[in-house]
C-alpha cells in the first residue's frame, strides 16, 4: 500500500494516527505499506502543521519509520508488441524487469 497526503489548495488534514492504523493493518498481513509524503496539512499529537514543500513531506514521511516491505510480489506481464513476458517484482527497495522470450 502506498499511503500520502493530498497537496494542493483545500486540501484535508492527514492524521498521523490513521496512516500508523494502516501500517499495523498492513504490518500484521505481511503487505508493502510505505508512507510517501505528510501531505500540505498534517496532524501530529493533536497538533497540525502546514507543510507546502513536497520535498519536507516526503523526509518527515520517511522519518515517520512507517515503511514496511511486506511479502514480495511478483507480476507476469505480457507485452504483445514483442511478444515477450517480463517478470516485474516489487519490495520496498527492489524492483526488478526481465525480459522472457519463450516463457510458458
Amino acid at each position: 500500500m502506498i499511503a500520502g497526503g493530498e497537496n494542493y489548495d483545500g486540501s484535508r488534514v492527514l492524521k498521523y494516527e490513521c496512516e500508523k492504523s494502516l501500517y499495523e493493518e498492513c504490518k500484521s498481513n505481511n503487505v508493502m505499506f510505505c508512507f510517501i509524503e505528510t501531505g500540505t496539512k498534517f496532524e501530529k499529537d493533536g497538533k497540525i502543521y502546514t507543510i507546502p514543500s513536497k520535498r519536507l513531506q516526503s523526509e518527515q514521511a520517511y522519518k515517520s519509520g512507517l515503511q514496511f516491505a511486506g511479502k514480495p510480489i511478483q507480476w507476469n506481464l505480457y507485452n504483445p508488441q514483442t511478444q515477450q513476458y517480463v517478470f516485474a517484482y516489487t519490495g520496498i527497495n527492489a524492483y526488478y524487469l526481465k525480459a522472457a522470450s519463450n516463457y510458458h
